[in-house]
């Protein structure tokens, strides 16, 4: 248990990337889940035979009217903290239904369409800096915890090298790193990716 903590205390010396990869991680969820969110205005909104007078027939007047529920919804706020309730995340939607409701169908395709297209640009953008992100600390820290042993193993005595050929020992230096790297290092980041996913879901 002790050798497993010293893994992860030489992982933490690079901790700008482990946070900045678990930024990206939480970004990509989180467009990830808006993504899916916004199949329901489609079918509901777009192809419903709705008989409702439509209201915004122009990206200004949707605009200006969608922007307007979101200030009178927040202003009606009486506390910033409510609207993690169920309650209060129902009346935002239904504010919003109201106004995607009287919207021209065709011109809620083309917002809808722009906004997907928008959040999968997003969301494969975080994927793609969560990865790199990872990458290197994986990397780094492999380099670290390589400098460590072959150090250790420089500073072995003379019984040591008579006793142990060195083409062995450096054979066994790389796949116990390879066994580090695979048990304790990325299984630590498939974790983290659950727990982050498990949270957003």
């Amino acid at each position: 248990m002790k050798n497993i903590l010293k893994i992860y205390r030489v992982m933490l010396r690079h901790w700008g990337y482990l946070i900045s990869g678990l930024l990206f991680m939480l970004g990509f969820a989180f467009f990830s889940g808006i993504s899916i969110t916004l199949a329901i205005p489609l079918f509901d909104y777009v192809f419903a035979d709705n008989k409702v007078e439509i209201l915004y027939r122009d990206f200004s007047s949707f605009y200006h009217a969608l922007s307007h529920a979101v200030i009178t919804f927040f202003q009606n706020l009486p506390d910033i903290k409510e609207i993690f309730h169920k309650e209060t995340l129902i009346q935002l939607a239904d504010l919003l239904k109201e106004v995607l409701i009287k919207t021209d169908p065709i011109l809620l395709l083309w917002v809808i369409s722009f906004s997907i297209i928008s959040l999968v640009i997003l969301k494969n953008f975080f994927f793609y800096g969560n990865k790199v992100l990872f990458a290197n600390l994986h990397g780094k820290t492999i380099k670290d915890i390589r400098n460590k042993i072959f150090k250790k193993y420089l500073y072995e005595s003379l019984n040591f090298f008579s006793q142990n050929r060195v083409g062995d020992s450096l054979v066994r230096m790389i796949s116990d790193v390879k066994i580090i790297s695979t048990m304790f290092i990325k299984s630590a980041f498939r974790v983290l990716q659950d727990f982050i996913l498990l949270i957003v879901n």
